[in-house]
């Protein structure tokens, strides 16, 4: 409502026009600044972590250490923000969501498959089992 009526672009924009300061604009510039300067490395730590649980489980990259997970983490995190920002990100939810549907798919079949009578049998017995499980 307050962005209507005003000029607000960033969340300190819409501070500062609520309370007509511009030192709480200030303010909170620097506390979403310092949240970043948390969130950015643990999320970076935590992509090395996966990657070093990962490529321990391999022959090649067996004793692969923390800082070098970091630093491949962190050159994936330049390059994807170099490269493609925002719409790459919409580009890999567009791949997750594809992976989504043929997984759902190959669920489905399998679930078929697995019993004689096919989706009618499967129904009946989650049917038996617990009626609403089956509803939507």
């Amino acid at each position: 409502m307050i962005a209507e009526l005003r000029d607000c672009i960033s969340l300190p924009d819409v501070v500062a026009a609520r309370y007509g300061s511009e030192s709480v604009r200030f303010m909170i510039a620097v506390t979403i600044v310092l949240g970043v300067m948390g969130y950015l490395p643990t999320q970076i730590l935590a992509m090395a972590v996966v990657m070093q649980a990962i490529l321990s489980g391999t022959d090649t990259f067996a004793n692969i250490n923390l800082v070098t997970c970091v630093v491949i983490s962190s050159a994936v995190l330049i390059f994807y923000c170099v490269t493609g920002g925002i719409i790459a990100s919409v580009y890999t939810d567009v791949v997750q969501g594809a992976i989504m549907i043929v997984a759902g798919m190959l669920i489905l079949f399998t679930a078929m498959n697995v019993f004689d009578g096919g989706m009618q049998e499967a129904t009946s017995i989650i049917l038996a089992d617990d009626g609403e499980a089956a509803m939507p």
